[in-house]
């Protein structure tokens, strides 16, 4: 799995997410994408008139640090 999850979704007026996709090639029609799916569907923003607002982000994925500090 890559270290950068490249994410591409759109903002509507209800403040709901729409069109969420991975724009990682290697992880098209993995499970993660799913799973990315189903977490942005649950986030919310503010409602606003006017236009979607499409959205590009960069997620950077790194290991949990060690409960005992990495010793």
């Amino acid at each position: 799995m890559p270290s950068t999850l490249n994410l591409a979704y759109t903002i509507t007026e209800a403040g709901r997410s729409a069109n969420v996709e991975l724009t990682n090639r290697e992880l098209r029609g993995r499970p993660v994408q799913d799973c990315v799916k189903n977490a942005l569907a649950l986030a919310r923003w503010p409602r606003f008139e006017g236009e979607r607002k499409n959205v590009a982000v960069p997620f950077t994925i790194k290991k949990p640090k060690s409960a005992d500090g990495g010793q």
